[in-house]
Order: C-alpha cells, then structure tokens, then sequence
C-alpha cells in the first residue's frame, strides 16, 4: 500500500472496524481447532450474519466527493426543471429491505405526543391506513431511520442546496389501496411545526415561516406509474416560488392550491412514472 493509499484508507469512517475485523480474522486461524456444537454450523451464525449485514446498509457516504454522491449535471436539471429523478441511487442490498421497513412502520403503534401518528380512510366501509408520519426517529434494525434524518439523503439535498444546511421537517408514508383515495388538486405544501398549548397540554398545528425553502424527496416503495397514481409535476414552477392563496385555505391542515385559472393553465404538468426503489 502506497502513502497515498494508506491516507486514503485512513479517511474512511469504518477503517478502524476493518482493521479490528483483520485483527480477529489472523487471531482466527488456528490449525485443528475443534468447534463444539451447535457452533460449528453455518445456519447458527446466519441470523447474526444477517444482522450485520443489515447494520451496514444506509451508511453514511461523507468520505466520498461530493461529485459521487450527485454529479454537477444533475444539479444543473434540478436548478432548471425543479426535481429530478434517481432510477439508482439505493444499493441493491437497500432497495430488497425498503419493503420490510415500509411494513415495520405500518405496524408500529401509534403515540399521540412523539408520534408515530397513523390517518386512516374508510374504503368500501373498511379502515384502512392512510398516511403515516413521524417515525423516523424510532429505532429499526435497518437503521433507515438515521439514513432519513441524516446520512446520504441529507447530503444528497444539502449538494442540490448548493452546500446550505437542511434538516429533516417531516417523514411520511403514503398508502394508496384500491379504492382509497384518488389524488388531490393541484396544490403547493404547507408545512406546520406541533406546539404544546402550556394550559390544556394539547398539541396545537402552527404554520412555519412562508419564506422557508422546502424541499420534497419521495421514494418509491412500489413501482409508480400513471395508471396506480404516480406523481404529477409542474417544471420550473418553483422558480416562482410560493404561490397566492387566500384566508380560508390557510386553515391547518391545508395546502396552496392553484385556484388561480391564469396561474393554473400555464403550468405544463408532467407525469413522473419511476420504477420501484427509485429517488
């Protein structure tokens, strides 16, 4: 290994592991050793096999160029056409777990105060989830949670952002059933922050600031396509930043819709079809 090798290696967040991992693998390598059972099976370390494997996934990227982890030429569609779309960004072994992650939340019980919250829809006098929010914070064996709130995902929009800071304002998980609900109208997002009222001790909706910058990152769980409701977007509408709306639609709970009939036939609307797993 040259010097520059060397350093290169050093700058890796995971070289002192490996190093240890080197370490136990020579300690390892005793002639003749005698292994009792039920140790001496491949199947009695595949579940802490597979425990590891998974630890490893959504891993931070930082050690990477910047150049890596977004090219100067995606951001340069982004700045012009307002999204782009990642076909491939997730590893292989991350997009086969995203599934089981998806169900661990749906399955998680619901906490009033720190979340997660589930919204349910009656369809067809059946109760079925809706939406569910606020979970990112609770700790999964995947460790998709922490790559939400921080690891490439965060890099990835703080590059777009032209290096500015971001935090993570909302996690959500959107459920389309079959005879849910169809879709909504034309709208830009509000965003809200909970407040704690200090007399009645219930959680209040506050509006944020109007002048926010948001940025939306969805990624697909199932393939999404027009005829199961894909996304409908807008090019270069957010150059124009946030748009009109008036008193009654700035109730909670409500977005920006393009009420506007001038506003709304100039916008060229655009059907994001992407393939399962994409960004």
């Amino acid at each position: 290994m040259t010097e520059k090798e060397a350093a290169d290696f050093a700058k890796d967040p995971e070289a002192k592991t490996m190093l240890a991992m080197r370490t136990w693998d020579e300690r390892a390598k005793v002639v003749g050793l005698v292994i009792p059972p039920p140790l001496n099976t491949f199947d009695s370390y595949a579940a802490m096999m597979s425990k590891g494997l998974r630890s490893s996934l959504w891993v931070d990227r930082t050690f990477l160029a910047p150049e890596k982890i977004i090219s100067d030429e995606q951001i340069r569609s982004f700045q012009d056409e307002g999204y782009i779309v990642l076909e491939n960004w997730l590893t292989e072994a991350e997009k086969d777990v995203l599934s089981e992650y998806a169900d661990f939340v749906t399955n998680l019980p619901s906490c009033s105060k720190n979340g997660p919250f589930h919204t349910y829809e009656s369809i067809e006098g059946k109760k079925c989830l809706s939406r569910t929010e606020g979970f990112a914070h609770m700790e999964d064996e995947w460790n998709l949670g922490k790559f939400l709130m921080s690891g490439r995902l965060k890099q990835i929009i703080k590059r777009l952002r032209g290096g500015r800071e971001v935090v993570l304002l909302k996690d959500k998980i959107n459920y389309k059933f079959k005879g849910g609900s169809g879709g909504y109208r034309p709208h830009q997002d509000l965003y809200y922050s909970l407040k704690e009222d200090r007399t009645s001790g219930k959680l209040e909706q506050v509006r944020m600031l109007e002048d926010w910058e948001a940025n939306v990152c969805m990624i697909a769980v199932d393939e999404m396509t027009v005829s199961n409701g894909c996304p409908h977007l807008a090019p270069k509408m957010h150059s124009k930043g946030w748009l009109q709306y008036d008193d009654m639609l700035s109730a909670p709970l409500k977005n920006i819709r393009v009420e506007d009939k001038k506003t709304k036939d100039s916008m060229q609307w655009k059907s994001v079809e992407v393939n399962a797993r994409a960004v």
